[in-house]
């Protein structure tokens, strides 16, 4: 049960978050260290603002405390949740001054979307902008997609509160330690990352130049897109999307590192000792497998019974690559929104929606429901049709395999199905919200679910133009999907319950009684 927060509690909070915003400093540098070898002179100086406001508010979070205790459960869960807006509203700053954002509000937005990994963009002009700003778009993806507070115990900013940290995360999205220890851990996680990431960028980078591209711009598009591709996070580095590199050979590469962006980095390290078995037995694996080969027949499916795409080649690399793209959480796409519309059918699109809903597995870059609640739901439906056919005398004691055979608790069912439930009422809110905003309604509902799955990909409702409400609600929906809603309602509730209600009603009361 969490408590009240008192003012101690406050000044810990405030000092760690500051800690957390510090990270931003030298991630910053990066980009304006680009900016300044490659005479990008505005977003240089774009990114000095960044780092002064970083610099200013960080150390003015970790002042109110100078020597902090250990963090405790609950102060961790408020840093977690607080994380990902301070770090949002600071990264913001050096977008907002690039000239490329209408407003401090849509590169908010872009901040948001970055770091929670989800990939929708109010940027303008693309094409045209700096290097140096590009990269610090895909810097918000890897970190937003590693999970802010595991980046920062692995460069060390956090000392005696970084287990609690951790753990707070963990509950958060459902992961396991995946080694024991807590920065062994950490530091797995970032290897198996930048494994990837890396080889991705070099088989990106060669694809590129056999095309014609130069150098340098070979090497940080293949770099941004295998960023975007693990970390599941749908920035593009230019307007036209992969659509702009006409390859079929990047849009495999870039399928495969979805694909192994989606794996439970608890699976990684059995992998890593040669258990290949789990891969197959695995609840999480097994399900996604069977979700997304669904969703593949399904809307394949509904696109050959239209003509609007001849031949099976151009609807499986138009439509194998939507579904899967979406069923991962990855959002990229090789259609524009108006392509999407008229190409599609409203079984395609129902098809893309439904794989938007699930995700990848826990403990990795994927976001959604995820498949770990999926199989749950699923076992304990089958568990509950068993009981029922079965003689009184039976007994039934459900099970599944994640990393080893667990028991299918009633609490682990009823926790599965109450994430589901705020994820599918989060849906219907955001299309409700869309609908008074006059939107159509399957756009509505697309985008609303891309949202909160932090998928990314867009029915075209997201513009400029979009209602500033409509893109605040959005931004939430992308914090409540990357919190995964119990995070956020924890963090809601241990902050309101610090306020003092009745001592505040008592002395309106005084006051207007005097009156």
């Amino acid at each position: 049960m969490l408590s009240r927060l008192h003012l101690e509690d406050l000044r810990t909070i405030a000092h760690y978050l500051g800690s957390i915003v510090s990270l931003l400093v030298p991630l910053m540098a990066i980009p304006l260290l680009l900016a300044i070898i490659l005479g990008e002179s505005r977003s240089a100086v774009s990114f000095l603002y960044g780092i002064g406001a970083t610099l200013i508010v960080g150390s003015a979070l970790r002042l109110v405390r100078v020597r902090p205790q250990r963090l405790t459960a609950q102060q961790a869960i408020v840093v977690t949740g607080l994380s990902w807006v301070f770090v949002s509203m600071l990264g913001a700053v050096p977008l907002a001054f690039s000239g490329h954002y209408a407003s401090y509000l849509d590169a908010c937005f872009e901040a948001v979307s970055g770091f929670t990994t989800t990939g929708l963009t109010l940027v303008q002009d693309l094409d045209h902008m700096p290097l140096s700003t590009n990269m610090w778009r895909f810097l918000m993806e890897f970190v937003g997609g590693q999970g802010i507070l595991v980046a920062a115990l692995a460069v060390g900013l956090y000392g005696r509160g970084g287990g609690s940290s951790m753990a707070a995360q963990s509950a958060n999205v459902g992961t396991e330690q995946v080694l024991p220890n807590i920065r062994q851990t950490t530091t797995f996680i970032l290897f198996v990352s930048c494994t990837v990431i890396g080889v991705s960028t070099l088989l990106m980078t060669i694809i590129m130049l056999l095309d014609g591209i130069e150098p340098l711009r070979a090497f940080l598009n293949g770099l941004w897109i295998s960023i975007g591709s693990f970390e599941t996070g749908s920035f593009a580095p230019q307007s036209m999307g992969i659509m702009h590199y006409h390859s079929q050979s990047l849009e495999i590469l870039i399928l495969i590192t979805a694909l192994l962006g989606i794996i439970n980095y608890a699976l990684y390290a059995e992998l890593g000792k040669g258990n290949m078995r789990e891969l197959f037995r695995n609840i999480e694996t097994k399900t996604f497998f069977l979700w997304v080969t669904a969703v593949v027949i399904m809307g394949v499916s509904a696109m050959a019974g239209t003509g609007m795409l001849s031949g099976l080649d151009a609807i499986m690399r138009r439509g194998l690559f939507a579904f899967v793209s979406a069923a991962t959480n990855m959002g990229f796409s090789n259609m524009y929104p108006s392509q999407m519309a008229a190409l599609l059918t409203s079984g395609s699109l129902f098809a893309i929606m439904l794989g938007m809903l699930v995700g990848g597995s826990s403990n990795s870059t994927s976001g959604g429901i995820k498949s770990m609640r999926i199989g749950i739901l699923f076992k304990s439906i089958a568990d509950s049709l068993k009981r029922a056919l079965s003689p009184d005398s039976a007994v039934s004691n459900a099970s599944y395999h994640h990393l080893d055979r667990r028991l299918l608790s009633p609490e682990l069912a009823s926790s599965a199905l109450t994430i589901t439930l705020m994820y599918l009422f989060t849906y219907v809110l955001g299309a409700v919200l869309g609908l008074i905003s006059g939107y159509d309604a399957s756009m509505a509902v697309f985008e609303s679910i891309s949202a909160t799955s932090n998928t990314g990909l867009s029915s075209g409702l997201l513009q400029v133009g979009t209602p500033a409400f409509l893109k605040i609600f959005y931004m939430l929906q992308m914090w409540a999907g990357r919190l995964e809603f119990i995070m956020l309602f924890a963090v809601a509730y241990a902050l309101l319950a610090s306020i003092p209600f009745e001592k505040l009603w008592e002395r309106l009361m005084r006051r207007w009684g005097r009156r």
